[in-house]
């Protein structure tokens, strides 16, 4: 799968952002609105919130508008950084029951540890799904998940290894952010 340029012309229907493709006929949905930014050069970053009082990062953005570590309601819409560390990660290999999931099976999800502290929950793409690791170093990209009942891409945010560059043996990165997983 190809990571999307979201750098399309955005238009809102009913509340929820559609990207339109030139033709006009709506093809990519978030999965939901206001978890991601892209700006024109293409740099993708999560949203999340930080708290004025205590210094908490949340992701995604706590819309209660109250932080849920101290109870402070002086919270901040920030960017997050597109790099982490895989804490943790489960490879699935049968659908979930429920039907809520539609994307391909097998694929793994697990956490992500991010710069600034805040742990996010997430799918993985872009390796083998054997060769994942904690401690594997990755970027965020963002991905179709699925398609709706309309044919729409419904696109989620995912992160993948990070490759070494000048590798020509697409080995990743492995040890983390300051080699903690914690």
């Amino acid at each position: 799968m190809e990571a999307v340029n979201l750098a399309e012309q955005l238009k809102t229907n009913g509340g929820e952002t559609i990207i339109m493709t030139e033709s006009g006929e709506k093809s990519r949905i978030p999965i939901r609105k206001g978890l991601w930014e892209q700006s024109g050069e293409g740099d993708v970053r999560l949203i999340g919130s930080s708290c004025l009082s205590c210094g908490e990062i949340f992701f995604p953005v706590q819309d209660s508008g109250i932080c849920t570590h101290c109870q402070g309601d002086r919270l901040e819409v920030i960017k997050l950084s597109s790099q982490g560390v895989i804490t943790s990660f489960s490879v699935v290999y049968q659908k979930p029951a429920g039907g809520f999931y539609g994307g391909p099976i097998p694929y793994s999800y697990g956490f992500v540890k991010l710069p600034e502290g805040v742990k996010v929950e997430t799918l993985f793409t872009g390796c083998d799904l054997e060769e994942l690791e904690v401690g594997m170093e990755v970027s965020l990209v963002i991905e179709k998940l699925c398609e709706n009942a309309e044919g729409a891409e419904i696109l989620t945010y995912k992160f993948q290894p990070v490759k070494i560059k000048g590798d020509k043996s697409n080995n990743v990165h492995t040890g983390g952010l300051n080699n903690e997983t914690n």
